[in-house]
């Protein structure tokens, strides 16, 4: 069973919205001196774990809501606030600025009470799921960064003269499609040949190779038909990371 606590001036106010809850098998608790209690203290509200659901009755004001709304999120995943006037609710500060969790209104029956609760839960169920999400994505984007560095560190000292080169020119412009030309006369220094274009073919079919190994998320070099060959940005910022350039023999 789900517990409710109502803070309100006048529990007279909200017997009807109680009556609803139980209904709905909600155990409600009313107070107007918890209420009392709250707005004088920051401490000893820990009485508020048990509670699942506060609703903020709309005998409290707004002004109220905005001071006591944020010290009551840290006790309770779900802060609602009753009103008489839903729409002009959604327009107030308190609301805007995700103080209180949903709202409910003096009207709602049982039903209408049944689905925004519902719906409350299920948001934060999805919220949490995300977090949790968020953080072992950031945890396994730190692992598979550090594995990808040693990785490249260990392909770089196993690739030929030729291959650095290659991976060299590409790098060094690394914003734009790099033609085939313009790799082999940057690998060979001489006159175009088909046999350099050949051997620049074999060479850049090894090096998608060596590297498809790591955890990128699409092919070291892409190849643009026509055009030429460009790096993956992922690798780029890992080969930016090494020295292995200051060491090609040209």
């Amino acid at each position: 069973m789900n517990q409710v606590l109502i803070l309100t001036r006048n529990i007279l106010s909200d017997q009807e919205t109680q009556r609803k809850l139980q209904s709905l098998n909600y155990e409600v608790f009313s107070s107007t001196k918890l209420f009392d209690y709250c707005s004088k203290n920051r401490e000893g509200l820990d009485v508020l774990h048990f509670f699942q659901y506060i609703i903020l009755s709309e005998t409290i004001c707004e002004s109220e809501v905005d001071d006591l709304g944020p010290v009551l999120k840290g006790y309770s995943d779900h802060i609602i606030r009753k009103v008489e006037n839903e729409e002009a609710a959604k327009q107030a500060d308190y609301y805007k600025r995700g103080i209180v969790s949903g709202l409910i209104t003096t009207n709602d029956s049982i039903d209408e009470l049944r689905e925004r609760l519902a719906q409350l839960k299920s948001t934060s169920k999805t919220g949490i799921a995300n977090q949790k999400m968020i953080v072992e994505a950031k945890e396994y984007g730190k692992g598979k960064l550090s594995m990808n560095r040693l990785e490249v560190r260990s392909i770089l000292n196993r690739l030929s003269k030729n291959e650095l080169k290659v991976l060299s020119a590409l790098l060094q412009n690394e914003d734009r499609v790099v033609t085939r030309e313009e790799i082999c006369e940057r690998v060979w220094g001489e006159s175009i040949s088909n046999s350099q274009l050949a051997s620049l073919s074999s060479i850049t079919s090894r090096l998608k190779t060596k590297f498809s190994k790591m955890n990128l998320d699409q092919s070291a070099i892409q190849t643009f038909w026509g055009r030429g060959y460009q790096l993956d940005f992922q690798l780029i910022e890992l080969l930016k990371e090494e020295d292995w350039l200051n060491h090609i023999d040209y």
